[in-house]
């Protein structure tokens, strides 16, 4: 199960990275955010091996059944080159509105879901001042935006791109029989060449089908990608924490030595309590309370 073996470590990892965020760090990631990041962007990012070994396998396929039609007949090749020239421009320009598109949905997604826990923190509030009327239909208004600007879109785009691949294949077929038949009566090419040429490029065609689907789920994946790297890359208090750490332990090694020498009692009963340089404040761009104290 590597796909369950990838998820839980990323889970892992980035849950131990949050609690190590700074003050202004988890201000600025909210619950809903952090509960998206690990429950769908991990999941959609665990799929990336995956679609990478998918797509490697029917690039070999593809190099090995190009390769060896171009052995027995060369005269087809720029046919074999125009198919993935096309295939390669199509994934290009279909390839950012639909990235768009998927942002735009998942975008629309996280409003419904800070709507929902807005909606559940707030509910006493929402109770009392009899609001639960119009917060029905604010909901309602969220999910008639998110299915308008989100899901109708994408799945236009979706149905439109599928197309492609599968007029693809009839198209280049008709285009080779339509070109080399000629050659077939003259007998410059076997009837045997000829039909196995059609066949590997129905085939073809099949299999870059297989690829624009792979690179449509790639880009499905840029934008948790994007998303997990930036919560990845949030400033955390860990040298700050490993700093007061080291010096909490040079200052009770210092004490330790002391009273190692004095008997009577627990050697750390003989350690004196006291507070140094203490500071505090309510926010961190707050003005401080006090700063500097010292108690002994």
């Amino acid at each position: 199960d590597l796909k369950g073996i990838l998820r839980n470590s990323l889970r892992a990892s980035l849950y131990r990275v949050y609690l190590n965020y700074t003050m202004e760090s988890r201000n600025s990631v909210g619950a809903t955010e952090m509960k998206t990041a690990l429950m769908q962007d991990v999941v959609e990012a665990s799929l990336c091996y995956t679609h990478a070994v998918e797509l490697l396998r029917v690039l070999i396929r593809l190099s090995i059944v190009i390769s060896v039609t171009l052995g027995k007949n060369p005269k087809a090749w720029w046919i074999l080159l125009l198919m993935p020239t096309l295939m390669a421009c199509w994934i290009r320009c279909r390839g950012q509105s639909y990235l768009a598109a998927c942002d735009a949905e998942g975008d629309c997604q996280l409003c419904v879901d800070k709507f929902i826990e807005m909606t559940c923190v707030c509910f006493d509030f929402v109770s009392e001042y009899s609001q639960r009327p119009q917060m029905n239909e604010y909901f309602n208004e969220e999910l008639q935006k998110a299915t308008r600007t989100g899901r109708i879109p994408k799945q236009q785009i979706e149905i439109n791109n599928k197309y492609f691949p599968k007029w693809l294949g009839p198209l280049f077929v008709g285009i080779y029989i339509a070109t080399t038949a000629d050659m077939v009566v003259e007998g410059s090419i076997s009837i045997g060449t000829f039909m196995a040429t059609v066949s590997v490029l129905r085939s073809v065609a099949g299999d870059f089908g297989d690829v624009y689907k792979v690179m449509m789920q790639f880009n499905v994946l840029h934008a948790p990608i994007i998303n997990l790297v930036d919560l990845f890359n949030r400033a955390t208090d860990v040298r700050e924490g490993k700093a007061a750490n080291r010096a909490r332990r040079a200052l009770t090694k210092e004490e330790h030595a002391k009273v190692d020498g004095v008997k009577g009692g627990i050697t750390e009963d003989l350690i004196p309590i006291k507070l140094v340089d203490m500071s505090f404040q309510w926010r961190p761009d707050s003005e401080p309370v006090f700063s500097n104290l010292s108690i002994s």
